[in-house]
């Protein structure tokens, strides 16, 4: 058929569907509305809207479905494998005869198939019987086996034959062509009633029915992302060839944008001419054949097939010269866009839900194209932004005439939340990039979190990866399960083809770490490979179910990480050339650089300080152990059994690691004796103090107070950056802090951190605050010159505060943080004016590890003894500069802090924290510990206030002031207001019983590796701590003393300068009911 070379005629977007048709069948009906190619060299098929349209109006006749005008519309199901055009026809058809449609993908099971018809109601389903009986035969069989009284049709689908008879080659049919009539007034349907159905992907449980009404369809072309294309000349022809027919976008692409937009859909050719047979399935290769064959010059695909298309030269050139190249539904990574953008390919991304619609798109003006992974949103939506405190963004939609909404799901206003993460442009208003999902969120053991997505779709741009699933959830490091694509399969169970596929795949993986924060990194070891038998579950346009596929591969995941807490099943490891010193550090030195994302490590220093984090501690002591089994002698044997968890943290630098990998090989008694840890306290004491006078050559002029303040993006610092701006006696504050590691700056980390505990967010826009994103430990502070000497000559207040928390660490893991403090107080005694300033220290009440609770109270002083501080390398670590401070000649002072609670603004308190993680477990052991005596936990508000104070004391400091709770209160009298906080915040009631019976309890599950029993529990992973609790609870004779035999510490010397601190109120209920309340929040009870 020759295409019609005049411009039709559009109908009216006010209009139904049916409605729609018939206009072009008035208007337009020898225009194409759609085009296939059956043969190669053969000109192009056309299909007229005047053929469709009576290929639709046989539709009631075909399916005779009786329809009563007195009751509500029947459903009618499309389960079937037929040909686009067929099914196109069948879907309007329904409409046109006053039934409502409800295309359902035939992936489904039976049970998820059974749930959509008695949602909708529907009593008929449209088959392929020949190629869906096993799914049919399991719908009807499930039925009569749970409900036997379901009425149900099956019926089967329509023929090419009966529907388009034309294109048929067989005898033609001698019964009268039966062409339903389009609906009268009288029977039109009203905007806001059911024009179909469509269903979720299911990817969080069985999938949801989606009504969808004509006012919400008429909506759709309303949308950048199918408007523009109205405007287009010549006329646009569409690909819909990749699109299944049951999914929302291809009734976008394959119908309402015909319709609407006079757009004409390049479709697969119809093939199924027998029951037996099934549609040409889309593939990389034959959606490219067809779109050079239709002559298509645009197209909307998903990210897989562009994923290929991007290492395939052919595909970029057939790509390149079309017009318009879209992708939604999932995420493209940046190296596939990039070449796809560097190959001339004019690419761009749209956005939509079958809940909202395809409600955005990338801009298509001239100077954005490199922008095209950002969308902008229709003006007929109206969008709300809800932070989620890391720079990113979950999107909902609120209602408005214009923009009518499948779903509403908002607590507080007619809307909808898509659980859709997004982040802002950082130069373009308007233009957002999705990053993943609320829901996709993995929080990790230690509370950071990771979004996978943009990993995930970087990972997936590899020609040798089919699909990639990150999970981690509950652990302290993520993995991520690879499908291999065909070429690449391997047998799970051969540990050397697995061995070789990771190796295969890692430089890709790599290239995924290197966008991701630290411990957001993924470890060669935790690359799971997915068993060709099992393949990821996907949704109908063929993006992977990820909740299903972590469900499928649940206890591949769990066996993953029960082997990497274990030593015995290491995999093989080469170990180094020769067991001498000078081949193991070599060895090392390779391992370390691999862990820390290839940087030159420097074997005398910490690996800590060298970017080696506590996941890389966990590979490296595996990778040594695995090492250790080639050595097979008695002394190998001996040397792997004390490769313990704590090996790396205690020997943490390249030098003493393989000092002590020796010594093990040796024997104990080769190495000689070894330092006390109370001489290695001493040594660093002498390492770091300061000798000679301090400098006061001049008076520093009074310009206000001028501070600099460490570790201003904490907790408490972030109180005591609030209170310093706040007072008008600051004139100036320099925050000082370390880069961050998820790539946020200095400003936003401190905006994160105002928002989630409710400070003042406009102060951070004070003249008199000035971020500096430095290292401290590093020569003159990391800083230039001029800024090291505006420092040196202007500040006269030091709040120290920054501190690494890591209480596995030894005390030479904390050298930097001594250094950085080193070099701060040599800031002030070489300034000039070293007598004015005043330096204020946050140490801990850790520096009395040793201290007997039988030798009294802690005194407000610094011990010239070390033995007390030893055991801990934290403790140790503040102990060590309370006594450099204490000699350095300068007016210091060291402010022991105890246990900080969340503050009276919202409750916040880090969900890692004991307390918060005592409470979460209790829920899942079924009861909250009782225990006997005290404790004195302070505020965050209370600490804050009492350390300036402290700042704004006038006179000599006391070297020493502890700052524990001078008023404490009852465990018991806490533990029941958190009790009843449960109760009214949370609807969670729980008994009380002995801490003794609660140990009792969690020790029976201690063992577990479990992510869910880790997430539900995860006192689990601090069990040697509760332990530890637990013994000095026994030990404990008096209910007046410390709870769990804690030491007491002096508080006068505090009381004497902090007036907060001596009015400072006990813990109350209200200070619970906010803690739960942040908790809450916080997703911590989920």
């Amino acid at each position: 058929m020759a295409s019609n070379t005049k411009a039709p005629v559009h109908p009216p977007l006010d209009q139904n569907l049916v409605d729609t048709i018939a206009f072009h069948e008035q208007h337009n009906a020898d225009f194409p509305m759609f085009v296939f190619s059956k043969d190669p060299g053969q000109d192009v098929t056309e299909i007229s809207y005047g053929q469709f349209a009576k290929a639709a109006r046989r539709i009631p006749a075909l399916v005779d479905i009786e329809v009563d005008a007195s009751s509500k519309p029947p459903v009618v199901a499309i389960i079937a494998q037929s040909d686009t055009l067929v099914y196109k026809a069948v879907e309007l058809g329904l409409m046109i005869g006053g039934l409502i449609p409800f295309p359902i993908s035939p992936r489904n099971t039976a049970a998820a198939v059974i749930n959509l018809l008695k949602k909708t109601d529907s009593h008929h389903i449209l088959t392929t019987k020949a190629t869906l009986k096993e799914l049919m035969d399991s719908v009807e069989a499930e039925l009569k086996d749970t409900d036997p009284n379901y009425k149900l049709s099956i019926i089967e689908i329509p023929s090419i034959a009966q529907v388009f008879p034309e294109l048929s080659d067989g005898p033609k049919s001698d019964k009268p062509d039966v062409l339903a009539d389009y609906p009268d007034a009288s029977h039109k349907p009203s905007p806001d009633d059911v024009a179909l159905y469509l269903h979720s992907s299911g990817s969080t449980g069985l999938p949801k029915a989606i009504a969808k009404t004509h006012r919400q369809l008429e909506h759709i072309v309303a949308f950048p992302s199918f408007s523009e294309f109205k405007k287009w000349s010549p006329r646009v022809r569409m690909l819909g060839v990749q699109l299944p027919p049951f999914h929302a976008m291809g009734l976008c692409i394959q119908l309402t944008l015909p319709l609407y937009l006079c757009a004409t859909i390049a479709i697969f050719p119809p093939v199924v001419t027998a029951p037996h047979m099934l549609p040409m399935a889309p593939t990389p290769d034959s959606i490219l054949e067809h779109t050079q064959r239709t002559k298509s010059s645009c197209a909307l695909t998903i990210p897989a097939f562009l994923q290929i298309w991007a290492q395939d030269k052919h595909a970029l050139e057939i790509l390149s010269s079309m017009d318009y190249v879209s992708f939604g539904g999932g995420g493209l990574s940046p190296q596939a866009g990039t070449i796809l953008r560097e190959h001339g390919v004019r690419l761009h991304c749209s956005y939509g839900g079958t809940e909202f619609g395809a409600i955005a798109t990338s801009s298509l003006r001239d100077g954005d194209e490199d922008d095209w992974d950002y969308i902008e949103f229709a003006d007929i939506c109206t969008p709300r932004w809800v932070p989620q405190g890391d720079g990113t963004y979950e999107l909902q939609f609120l209602s408005n005439p214009n923009h009518s909404l499948s779903v509403e799901n908002l607590p507080d206003a007619r809307g909808y939340g898509t659980s859709d993460l997004f982040k802002p442009h950082p130069t373009k208003p308007g233009f957002w990039k999705i990053v993943g999902r609320v829901d996709d969120v993995i929080i990790h053991s230690s509370g950071e979190k990771t979004v996978p997505a943009p990993m995930e779709a970087l990972m997936a741009s590899s020609p040798q990866i089919m699909g990639a699933v990150m999970f981690g959830q509950g652990f302290d490091q993520p993995g991520v399960l690879i499908e291999p694509m065909p070429a690449y399969e391997v047998d799970t169970k051969d540990q050397q083809q697995v061995a070789n596929f990771r190796n295969l795949v890692w430089p890709t993986v790599e290239k995924a770490n290197q966008v991701a924060p630290s411990f957001s990194k993924v470890f060669k070891e935790m690359i799971l490979v997915a068993d060709k038998t099992k393949p990821l579950p996907r949704a109908g346009k063929g993006t992977v179910l990820k909740k299903a596929a972590l469900v499928q591969y649940h206890d591949e995941i769990e066996a993953l990480y029960a082997t990497m807490a274990s030593v015995d099943s290491a995999e093989h490891i080469d170990p180094p050339q020769a067991w001498d010193h000078k081949g193991v550090s070599k060895w090392l030195l390779e391992h370390a650089h691999d862990l820390t994302n290839g940087k030159a490590i420097k074997p005398e220093e910490t690996l800590f300080e060298q970017g080696l984090d506590s996941l890389g501690a966990t590979i490296l002591r595996r990778r040594i152990a695995s090492a250790l089994q080639s050595v097979e002698t008695d002394a190998g044997k001996a040397a792997l059994a004390s490769v313990t968890q704590t090996l790396i943290y205690n020997f943490p630098s390249i030098n003493a690691l393989a000092s002590r990998i020796l010594q093990l090989l040796d024997g104990p008694d080769a190495a000689g004796p070894s330092k006390t840890q109370v001489e290695i306290i001493q040594e660093t004491i002498a390492k770091y103090g300061f000798s000679g006078e301090v400098v006061n050559a001049s008076n520093r002029k009074d310009d206000g107070v001028v501070v600099i303040l460490t570790g201003s993006t904490g907790y408490l610092g972030s109180q005591v950056l609030e209170g310093l701006l706040k007072d008008q006696r600051v004139t100036k504050v320099y925050a000082l802090n370390r880069p961050g590691r998820d790539g946020d700056s200095v400003a936003e980390r401190h905006r994160k951190r105002f928002s989630e505990k409710g400070l003042d967010e406009s102060l951070l826009k004070s003249a008199k605050l000035t971020f500096l994103e430095t290292d401290s430990a590093t020569e003159n502070l990391g800083l230039d010159d001029a800024t090291y000497a505006e420092l040196s000559a202007s500040v006269n207040v030091v709040i120290h505060i920054a501190w690494r928390l890591d209480f596995n660490l030894s005390l030479a893991s904390f050298e930097s943080n001594i250094r950085g403090t080193h070099n701060l107080i040599k800031l002030v005694r070489s300034g000039g004016h070293a007598e004015d300033v005043k330096f204020v220290f946050t140490s801990s009440v850790g520096v009395a590890n040793a201290w007997s609770p039988a030798q009294g109270l802690y005194p407000d002083d610094v011990l010239p003894d070390a033995k007390y501080a030893a055991g801990s390398g934290y403790g140790e670590s503040k102990y060590v500069i309370e006594r450099i401070l204490a000699a350095s000649g300068i007016n210091a002072t060291a402010v022991r802090l105890g246990q900080i609670t969340g503050g009276a603004q919202n409750g916040a308190w880090a969900t890692s924290d004991w307390v918060p993680i005592l409470v979460k477990s209790s829920i899942g052991l079924g009861a909250l510990p009782t225990a006997k005596g005290t404790i004195t936990w302070s505020s965050t508000d209370g600490v804050a206030g009492s350390v300036l104070d402290v700042v704004f004391y006038d006179g000599r400091y006391p070297v020493a002031m502890n700052l524990v709770h001078h008023n404490p209160v009852d465990w018991n009298t806490t533990i029941t207001h958190i009790k009843e906080a449960l109760e009214k915040e949370c609807n969670i009631s729980l008994p009380f019983i002995p801490y003794q019976e609660w140990m009792e309890r969690l020790g029976k599950v201690s063992g577990s590796t479990s992510s869910e029993e880790m997430n539900r529990i995860p006192a689990i992973k601090l069990y040697g701590f509760f332990q530890a609790l637990a013994q000095g609870d026994l030990n404990l004779t008096s209910t007046q003393t410390e709870a769990f035999g804690t030491v007491e510490f002096e508080t006068i010397k505090l009381k004497n300068v902090s007036k907060t601190f001596a009015e400072m109120p006990p813990l109350s209920t209200e200070h619970a009911y906010s803690w739960i309340r942040y908790w809450n929040s916080a997703g911590l009870f989920k």
